[in-house]
C-alpha cells in the first residue's frame, strides 16, 4: 500500500475541488466587479458629461447676462435695422454683439444690446430716435466671479460641484481661472486645437476627468473641468462593497467546495475502505451504495462486482486445486504402485517392460485430465486465449458425425443427423468448436442404451446458429441441470459409467468464451437435449 508523503493532500480530490470552487468563485466575482465597474464607469461618465452640458448652458446664459433663449423680444442680428446697425457700430467700433433685446418705447422701437470689448462687458440702449448710452459696464473678471457664484447654487449636484472654470482670450491667455493648477498648458492647447474647426470641445481623461470648452461671442472661451472626484468616490464606495463579497463569497465558497468534496468523496472512502479489507483477505466483504449519487452507486456496484468475481476466482482456483489432487491421486498413487512392483518383483526384462507401458499409460490418461482441468479454469477466469477463423460449423459438425458412427454402430445405437444444405459461416476457434461438438456426441453415445437413439440436428438464421443433440438416455433431473455443467459433478445415473464429469464443463466454458449459450432440456419420451448457440461472424 502506497504511504501518504508530506504534502499528499495537495495532491487529493477534495482539496482540487475546494481550489476549483474558490478560483472559479474569486473568478466570477473578478469578472462581475470588472463588468460592473466598466458599467458603472461609463454611466457616470455619461452622467457627469450631461451635468456639465448643463453647467456649459447655464454659465453661456450668465455670460450672456439674462435669459437670452427664453426671451421672445430677442432678435437675430440679420433682422437689425441696417441704419441702426451702422450707427452703432461708429458709436462703438471695438465692440462684439452678443445679444439685441427689442424694447416698445412710447415714441417707437428702442433697443437693448449687450456687447463685449473682449475685457469688459457693456449694456447699451438704443432710443426710437437713434440715441445711443452706455446704461451698465462690467470687467471680465467681474463676470468671471458672477459666474462662480452662479455655478454654485442652481446646479448644486454632486456630480458637477468639483466643477472649476477658466476663461481665455482669443489668443489663448489667461483672463480669469478658479483654480490654476486644474488647466494645464498641454489641456489648454489640446481644447483649442479641438476648436479650431468647431465652436464647442470635450476631453474626457482617465485620470484628470472631463473638460470642455466653447467659444463666446466676443471671442473669449469658456472653459469647465470636472476631476471626476464623485464619480471616483461611487467607484471606490463599489471597491469597498466589492471587498465586503469576497470577504463573505470566498471563505464560503471554500466551506461549500470542502463540504460538497466531503459528500462527493464519502463514497470513494467507502470504496477504499473495502478495497483494504478486501486486501487483507476478507474476500466476502462488499460495500454498501447508500445514497451517494449515480456515480458512487455505480462505482460501488462495480467495485461489488470486481469483489464477487476476485473472490468467485479464487474459489476456482481452490477448487482447480482440489479437483487436480483429487483426480491426479489415483493416477499416481497407481504409478507409484507399478514403479514399486517394478522395483521389488520384476524377475525379467520383459516384466519390467510391460510395467513400464503400464506406467506410460496411466500418464497418457493423466495428460488429457490436466489439460482440460486448465482449459475450463482459463475459460472462466476469462483469460483463455481464442484464434478464431472463418469456417463451416455445418462441414465440422459432419465430420464429427461420421467420426462418431463407429461407436453408435458398436452399441447398436441409431445416429440420425440433419444439416442445411447452405454452409453455416461462423467466426470462432475452430479446434475449440471440434471438441464442443465432440464431447456432446460422446456423452450421448456413452450414456444411451444399446439399441438407443442420437439424433444431431443443426440450423442458422441471420445471427446465430442452433446445434442440438438429443438422445434417449437416462436423462438428467430437472435439480441436477444446473450443477452438470460442473467440473467432476457426476449426475446419479451417471455415476456408474466410466468419465471424469468434465465433458459438459468444457462444453459450457468454450461456447460462453464464444459469447454463446448452451442449456439442457428434457427429451420427450425419456433422455436429454443438449441445445447450444453460437453468435455468427461477419
Amino acid at each position: 500500500m502506497r504511504s501518504k508523503s508530506k504534502g499528499s493532500w495537495r495532491r487529493t480530490f477534495q482539496f482540487r475541488l475546494v481550489l476549483y470552487y474558490f478560483v472559479l468563485t474569486l473568478s466570477v466575482l473578478v469578472v462581475t466587479y470588472g463588468i460592473s465597474h466598466l458599467v458603472l464607469y461609463n454611466q457616470l461618465q455619461s452622467e457627469t458629461r450631461i451635468r456639465m452640458n448643463q453647467a456649459m448652458e447655464f454659465l453661456t446664459e450668465r455670460y450672456f447676462g439674462s435669459s437670452a433663449e427664453q426671451d421672445p423680444q430677442i432678435i437675430p442680428n440679420s433682422e437689425w435695422p441696417a441704419s441702426v446697425q451702422t450707427n452703432f457700430f461708429k458709436a462703438f467700433p471695438k465692440v462684439m454683439v452678443g445679444m439685441i433685446e427689442a424694447e416698445a418705447q412710447h415714441d417707437g422701437r428702442g433697443y437693448e444690446v449687450i456687447a463685449s470689448t473682449g475685457t469688459e462687458r457693456l449694456e447699451i440702449l438704443i432710443s426710437a430716435a437713434g440715441q445711443m448710452w452706455i446704461s451698465h459696464s462690467e470687467s471680465i473678471e467681474e463676470v468671471f466671479h458672477s459666474l462662480e457664484t452662479a455655478i454654485a447654487n442652481p446646479l448644486d449636484d454632486a456630480s458637477v460641484s468639483a466643477i472649476k472654470l477658466l476663461l481665455l482670450d482669443p489668443a489663448g491667455g489667461r483672463l480669469a481661472e478658479t483654480s490654476p493648477s486644474a488647466f494645464s498648458p498641454a489641456r489648454i492647447a489640446a481644447l483649442r486645437r479641438e476648436l479650431e474647426d468647431r465652436t464647442e470641445a470635450l476631453l474626457t481623461s482617465p485620470r484628470h476627468g472631463l473638460f470642455m470648452a466653447r467659444e463666446m461671442y466676443d471671442g473669449n472661451v469658456l472653459c469647465i473641468s470636472n476631476d471626476f472626484s464623485f464619480g471616483q468616490l461611487e467607484l471606490r464606495r463599489w471597491w469597498e462593497f466589492f471587498l465586503g463579497l469576497l470577504a463573505i463569497f470566498v471563505p464560503g465558497s471554500i466551506f461549500i467546495g470542502w463540504f460538497l468534496s466531503w459528500r462527493a468523496m464519502a463514497g470513494v472512502k467507502r470504496v477504499t475502505a473495502a478495497a483494504r479489507t478486501l486486501d487483507a483477505g476478507h474476500l466476502q466483504h462488499r460495500v454498501g451504495s447508500r445514497r451517494g449519487g449515480t456515480e458512487v452507486e455505480e462505482l460501488c456496484d462495480a467495485f461489488n462486482s470486481m469483489a464477487s468475481r476476485i473472490e468467485a476466482l479464487v474459489q476456482e482456483l481452490r477448487d482447480v486445486t482440489a479437483n487436480i489432487a483429487h483426480d491426479m491421486r489415483t493416477p499416481i498413487t497407481r504409478i507409484r504402485g507399478l514403479l514399486e512392483t517394478m522395483e521389488w518383483n520384476c524377475a525379467s526384462e520383459a516384466e519390467c517392460e510391460e510395467v513400464a507401458g503400464m506406467v506410460i499409460e496411466e500418464c497418457d490418461h493423466l495428460a488429457p485430465l490436466i489439460n482440460d482441468i486448465l482449459e475450463v479454469a482459463r475459460a472462466e477466469t476469462g483469460v483463455l486465449v481464442l484464434h478464431p477463423e472463418p469456417f463451416d460449423l455445418s462441414a465440422e459438425a459432419q465430420k464429427a458425425t461420421a467420426v462418431f458412427s463407429g461407436s453408435a454402430q458398436e452399441k447398436k445405437i441409431t445416429l440420425q443427423s440433419k444439416f442445411p444444405a447452405e454452409p453455416v459461416r461462423l467466426v470462432g476457434d475452430r479446434r475449440r468448436i471440434q471438441r464442443v461438438i465432440a464431447n456432446l456426441l460422446d456423452n450421448a453415445i456413452k450414456f444411451t442404451p444399446d439399441g438407443g437413439r442420437v439424433n444431431v440436428q443443426l440450423s442458422a438464421d441471420q445471427n446465430e446458429a442452433h446445434l442440438e443433440v438429443a438422445d434417449n438416455g437416462p436423462g438428467i433431473p430437472l435439480s441436477e441441470r444446473e450443477r452438470a455443467f460442473e467440473r467432476f459433478y457426476r449426475c446419479s445415473a451417471s455415476r456408474t459409467t466410466p468419465g471424469n464429469g468434465l465433458g459438459l464443463s468444457l462444453v459450457k466454458a468454450f461456447v460462453n468464451a464464444h459469447g454463446g449459450t448452451v442449456q439442457i432440456e428434457a427429451a420427450d419420451p425419456a433422455g436429454c437435449i443438449v441445445s447450444l448457440r453460437l453468435p455468427l461472424g461477419d
